[in-house]
């Protein structure tokens, strides 16, 4: 995306008139703000680019204001979950072997300032982007490519499928149920999958013993 520069440069000298042409002493004092205030003027709006303009580096203030503007709450609420199995509950803690840890009581989930970044970058995409598959594979490349490959792919039956191979975290994955910020055509069905790594010392024949990491 290009982004207009902001020239931030005054130029004070042009506001000598002519019969001033030869105060030597009046331009060096002009000359002296001049410098002064496009130094300051400069820093200002270069520092409002940084820190509130651009969502790839914007900080705390500035990603408050992305969150009004793109309707995002900057913290996420996890509801609790009455009828999921959870995990050593139930009559006489039958499912002790059955069932996860689940949610009990809703509880906010704070999140670190690239969580946040993150999260809004893709509303931001969602709304301005056109949803074809290599914008979005491009979002996806740019946003994921620390935590490793997401790409989509079009199924051509009005779904999408969003593979990322990786663990999605739980802060993400709750921000994906929660939130529309994951872009696609009008009417077309959303489909998100996580391909997981092997697990060590498990498959046939024990094969990747050495080959992957612990995991399920």
């Amino acid at each position: 995306m290009n982004i207009q520069v902001i020239d931030c440069y005054a130029n004070l000298m042009r506001a000598i008139l002519w019969q001033y042409d030869n105060a030597e002493a009046l331009k060096r004092i002009i000359r002296g703000e001049h410098e002064f205030i496009n130094r300051v003027n400069c820093q200002l709006w270069n520092d409002f680019h940084r820190d509130v303009f651009s969502l790839p580096t914007a900080n705390e203030f500035g990603l408050a204001i992305w969150s009004r503007i793109l309707d995002i709450p900057l913290q996420l609420e996890v509801q609790p979950q009455p009828d999921k199995i959870a995990w050593g509950f139930g009559p006489f803690r039958k499912n002790f072997n059955n069932g996860n840890f689940a949610v009990t009581q809703a509880s906010v989930i704070g999140l670190t300032v690239q969580q946040k970044r993150t999260i809004l970058q893709m509303r931001a995409f969602n709304l301005m982007m056109k949803p074809t598959v290599p914008n979005i594979n491009l979002m996806l490349s740019k946003l994921f490519a620390a935590e490793g490959r997401a790409w989509v792919i079009d199924n051509h039956n009005m779904t999408m499928n969003y593979f990322f191979e990786f663990e999605i975290p739980s802060w993400l994955q709750i921000a994906l149920d929660s939130f529309d910020v994951l872009p696609s055509p009008a009417g077309v069905k959303i489909v998100i999958e996580s391909i997981n790594r092997p697990a060590w010392g498990f498959g046939e024949f024990r094969l990747n013993f050495e080959n992957g990491n612990f995991g399920a």
